[in-house]
């Protein structure tokens, strides 16, 4: 009787295994789809850096699919299977997130580092690497809380990069931010996004001291069965804050600078660009790939 029990036993082992829903032979592994994207998101971001982005982009890309003698199909349908199993990709993806985390954070891009030769500061900084899908999460919150770093007439800027990983339908994520003031009032900025690259909004810092700010991403996608994916990565706040001297936004509005000093001053707009690209060179110091 004993036998016959465990003959049974067997049986029902062996049923239940043979059930699982085993991936295709010709889909990628999850630990092969991790290194690939590894080195997908990195050749995507290198990409964009020069003027030939869409150009450049492809032949990083390529290069990628060669690296793993793979083509350009093969990774396109296992993102396909990978995107109708969400939680296998978002495993994969919080790996990703693990290594490009350390990356990071061995360069020193934390929150309340200053970026060497700025008046730059980070007052925040996310994951490193963040999935939005039309078929499953599909938004990315944050809080970012304001201290005594923020002054009055500092300039403040959202940043991050996106890359999309889309078949069909239209790229779009909404990007909203809301300044929380110390009087109670509240100022919501919003902006649009649909092309990849760098992502920044920016505010200047009043009279009025900041409490805190939060807010999100919103990928504006439907359903679908083709993959449509939204990587956000690098999320960081800035704090530019004025230099000793510099008048504040107030103050140069009630006073009409010589226009002569004026075209001496270095622009906002330059300082903004001066201060993100130290940051982007403390980043590309670090050696991606192997």
């Amino acid at each position: 009787m004993r036998v016959v029990y465990f003959g049974i036993y067997l049986l029902v082992v062996f049923l239940l295994g043979s059930c699982r829903k085993k991936a295709p032979e010709d889909i990628l592994s999850p630990s092969k789809m991790e290194e690939i994207l590894y080195d997908y998101h990195i050749a995507q971001a290198m990409g964009q850096l020069s003027d030939s982005a869409d150009y450049n982009t492809k032949l990083y890309s390529e290069a990628v699919f060669k690296k793993y003698d793979i083509t350009e199909a093969d990774f396109d349908k296992s993102m396909v299977h990978y995107s109708r199993h969400a939680d296998e990709l978002y495993k994969i993806y919080q790996k990703l997130n693990e290594r490009f985390g350390s990356s990071v954070n061995s360069s020193k891009l934390s929150t309340g580092h200053t970026i060497v030769g700025t008046d730059t500061t980070i007052v925040w900084s996310g994951n490193s690497l963040n999935l939005l899908s039309a078929n499953g999460r599909n938004h990315l919150d944050f809080d970012i809380p304001v201290d005594s770093t923020v002054q009055a007439g500092s300039q403040l800027i959202m940043r991050f990069y996106t890359q999309w990983i889309y078949h069909e339908g239209e790229k779009s994520a909404i990007l909203n931010l809301t300044i929380h003031y110390a009087n109670d009032s509240t100022v919501v900025m919003t902006r649009n996004i649909y092309d990849s690259g760098e992502q920044t909004l920016s505010l200047w810092v009043g009279d009025t001291p900041i409490r805190f700010i939060n807010g999100f991403v919103y990928q504006v996608a439907t359903w679908a069965t083709r993959p449509k994916l939204l990587v956000i990565s690098q999320p960081m706040f800035l704090c530019i804050n004025p230099k000793k001297g510099d008048k504040t936004e107030n103050e140069q509005q009630k006073s009409k600078a010589d226009s002569t000093e004026s075209k001496k001053a270095k622009s906002s707009e330059q300082q903004i660009q001066d201060s993100l690209l130290n940051i982007d060179k403390e980043h590309s110091k670090q050696n991606h790939f192997k």
